[in-house]
This record gives structure tokens, C-alpha cells and sequence, in this order.
């Protein structure tokens, strides 16, 4: 359907990549990964099968990112990046997956890394990316801070003012 039609195409979701990848990676579809962190999906897969999809797609060569459709918070984000990191993906690999590989599924390529001439969207933590404990202390989106209260956080301060 993709050569057929001259589509663009991404898989979103992807718990049953591991298995395609290969013909995924063929096809040249990227892919954007939902919460690894909901499971598997089959009880014989053992518990750790979605943890170990990013690194399964990286060894294939499939490009990849972390989706945050179902994220609530940016630590989480950051969380599915270094389960995938205890789970056989490369450091580097992981902050691509952040950073770099959404604007190149998306072909925006003025986003993704640092460097003249591009959008500076980048966020401050108080340590390694990786590690759980690590919080977020800041978020800059085309070089302005941004608030990181939530909405009903926001609802509510409006409220008192009122």
C-alpha cells in the first residue's frame, strides 16, 4: 500500500514489532512507540517483552521513538527511555528516541538536536536521564520557559484569583 499509493507511513503502538521487524525495517516505516510500560500483551511473552522492543527495533534498524500519547508527566517520558536503557537499548540510542528521531518521523527537521538555526527546545534535570529518581526542573520550548503545573493545576489558581 505504501509504494502503491506514494504513502508516508508510521506504525504507531507497535507491541508486535519485535516479530516484523525485520520487514518493518525493509519497508522503511518508521515507528512510534505507545507506553512500553503497559505490559505485554500475551501471557506466555514473559513480562518483559515491551521493555525489550526498543532495543529490538534499534538492532534491526528501525526508526523509532517514544510516544507520549498516554504519558501524564515528562518524568514518565523520560522513564520509558530508561527501561528501554535497562533493557539492552543504547544510552545514545534512548535520547535519539527522545529528541532526534520524533523530528525526523515527523520530517521537521529544524527540531531534534541542537545547532544554529534551529528551534531550542531542550529541558533541565537535577541529574542522569535515566535514572527514576531524576526529576525535571525546567522545560524551554523555542528558547521560553514554559510552566510545568498541570491544567487543573492552572484551573485552580484562576479560581482563587477570581
Amino acid at each position: 500500500i505504501k509504494e502503491k499509493h506514494k504513502l508516508n507511513v508510521v506504525i504507531t503502538g507497535a507491541y508486535e514489532a519485535e516479530e516484523v521487524a525485520k520487514e518493518i525495517k525493509t519497508a522503511d516505516i518508521p515507528v512510534i512507540l505507545s507506553n512500553i510500560r503497559s505490559g505485554t500483551r500475551k501471557w506466555n511473552d514473559g513480562y518483559n517483552k515491551t521493555y525489550r522492543l526498543p532495543a529490538a527495533l534499534y538492532r534491526a534498524g528501525v526508526l523509532f521513538a517514544f510516544s507520549d500519547i498516554v504519558m501524564l508527566t515528562p518524568n514518565e517520558f523520560k522513564t520509558q527511555a530508561g527501561i528501554a536503557v535497562a533493557h539492552g537499548l543504547p544510552r545514545v540510542e534512548a535520547l535519539k528516541a527522545l529528541s532526534l528521531n520524533p523530528a525526523k518521523i515527523l520530517n521537521l527537521p529544524e527540531y531534534g538536536s541542537i545547532a544554529k538555526g534551529k528551534n531550542a527546545n531542550i529541558f533541565i534535570a537535577n541529574g542522569d536521564i535515566f535514572d527514576t529518581a531524576t526529576a525535571i526542573k525546567a522545560i524551554f520550548i523555542k528558547g521560553k520557559k514554559v510552566t510545568r503545573k498541570s491544567y487543573f493545576q492552572l484551573e485552580y489558581e484562576k479560581a482563587l484569583k477570581k
